[in-house]
C-alpha cells in the first residue's frame, strides 16, 4: 500500500469516527428536546393538539441544519419514545409517532436540504472570489522595493 492509499484510508477512518460520536450525540439531543417540547404540547389522546406537530417540526428543522447529513432522517423515530412522558401509555406514544412524526420528518428533511443549499452558496461563493483576483498594475509588479 502506498501513502496516498494509507492517508486516504486514515481520513476515511477519522470520518467515520466522527460520525459515530455525531451521531448519538444528535439522536440524544433530538430525544431530550422533542421530550421538552411534547411536555408542554402534547395533549393524550384522543384527540392529539397541533401544536406538538409543530413543535416536532420546528424541532426537526433546526437539528436538521444543525446536523445537515443525509443520516439525520431517522432521529424522526425518536418521536416514539420521546412521547412516553408524564405516564403517556404505548397507544399515545404510537399516536404521537403517527401524527407529529411526518412533521419531524419533514423539519429534518428541510433542514438537511436548507443547510446543503447554504453550504453550496457558500462554496460557490468562495470559488468566485478565488478565481477573479484583481491584477496589479504593471509598474507595480516591477518595481524593485527600496
Amino acid at each position: 500500500m502506498d501513502d496516498r492509499t494509507r492517508s486516504r484510508t486514515a481520513r476515511r477512518l477519522a470520518r467515520r469516527g466522527r460520525v459515530l460520536r455525531l451521531g448519538p450525540l444528535a439522536g440524544a439531543a433530538f430525544l431530550v428536546a422533542l421530550q421538552a417540547l411534547f411536555k408542554g404540547t402534547w395533549e393524550l389522546l384522543p384527540f392529539p393538539d397541533a401544536d406538538a406537530a409543530l413543535a416536532a417540526l420546528a424541532a426537526g428543522a433546526a437539528f436538521g441544519v444543525a446536523v445537515h447529513r443525509a443520516w439525520a432522517l431517522c432521529l424522526a423515530a425518536l418521536v416514539l419514545p420521546a412521547a412516553l412522558v408524564d405516564g403517556a401509555g404505548i397507544f399515545e406514544a404510537i399516536a404521537a409517532l403517527v401524527v407529529a412524526g411526518p412533521f419531524a420528518l419533514a423539519g429534518l428533511a428541510s433542514g438537511v436540504a436548507i443547510a446543503r443549499r447554504v453550504q453550496r452558496i457558500a462554496l460557490r461563493r468562495m470559488l468566485a472570489a478565488a478565481r477573479v483576483r484583481p491584477e496589479a498594475p504593471r509598474a507595480a509588479r516591477h518595481a524593485r522595493p527600496a
